[in-house]
């Protein structure tokens, strides 16, 4: 975030999900927090649990759910987006 006190429905809207396999982020994030978004909405949640949590979720949540638009390609997408472009890694959609 913006160094900002926040609620808890903005913390969750400024992570995101890494959910394809590219290399870098099977790299960088070989277990399951690369469902970083869904950590912060379950965060009881075991690491190991996240991936089938998070298939449930985008099976039975309705096309509009914020949930959904929590997604990013991949962590170089996002890290370059957010270092290169000076934007917030919640901005990077590609």
């Amino acid at each position: 975030g913006d160094g900002e006190t926040s609620d808890v429905e903005s913390h969750i809207l400024d992570s995101c999900n890494f959910t394809r396999n590219d290399p870098l982020t099977l790299l960088f994030f070989p277990f399951s927090i690369r469902y970083h978004a869904l950590h912060h909405l379950f965060p009881s949640l075991p690491y190991h649990n996240l991936a089938g949590a998070h298939t449930y979720l985008i099976q039975h949540l309705p096309e509009t759910s914020p949930y959904r638009g929590l997604d990013r390609p991949g962590w170089w997408v996002v890290a370059k987006r957010t270092i290169f472009g000076g934007e917030r890694a919640a901005t990077a959609t590609s």
